[in-house]
């Protein structure tokens, strides 16, 4: 009966943990699980270029509603050739804190990157993302390039897209 009980106990907190993921967990996840371009961040992107980067007259679109709760003001630094965007995030994707998604949008031209920071140094976030980066490499999709950047106590996993 204990054992029974014990198992019970246990999957509900798996259920509950897994229903506890919020929906930038999952958009932050969906990134750094195949360095894909979801809609959602196809979304993101496009509002954050609407905003930042009149030039390359991207349509207007609005943030996903699911993720406005756990985003913070975003910022632009403008440099040649494309606009480097911070968009601060309250997100935990495998344990670990994540603090921004970078989108580096080229003016007219084929720069693209996501780059998500995790409040964590190299050897945790290889520890949790190491087979998904060697699984991404693999694949050797064209235009693609996954890197991890340690700097400091973060590191910047990095999905380059640029053409």
């Amino acid at each position: 009966m204990r054992i029974i009980l014990t198992a019970v106990v246990v999957l509900a907190a798996a259920v509950g943990a897994e229903a506890a993921e919020t929906a930038a967990d999952k958009f932050v996840g969906d990134l750094v699980s195949t360095c894909a371009v979801s809609a959602a961040v196809k979304q993101v992107r496009a509002n954050l270029a609407n905003r930042f980067v009149p030039e390359n007259k991207t349509a207007a679109t609005e943030m996903p509603k699911a993720l406005k709760p756990f985003l913070g003001e975003p910022s632009a630094e403008k440099k040649e050739g494309y606009v480097a965007v911070r968009l601060p995030i309250k997100a935990a994707v495998k344990g670990l804190k994540v603090t921004r998604v970078n989108f580096t949008i080229g003016v007219q031209n084929g720069i693209d990157a996501q780059v998500v920071t995790f409040a964590a140094p190299l050897d945790q976030v290889e520890a949790k993302f190491g087979d998904a980066v060697r699984k991404i490499r693999a694949k050797g999709a064209e235009g693609l390039e996954v890197l991890l950047e340690p700097e400091g106590d973060t590191t910047d996993y990095v999905c380059d897209h640029s053409m």
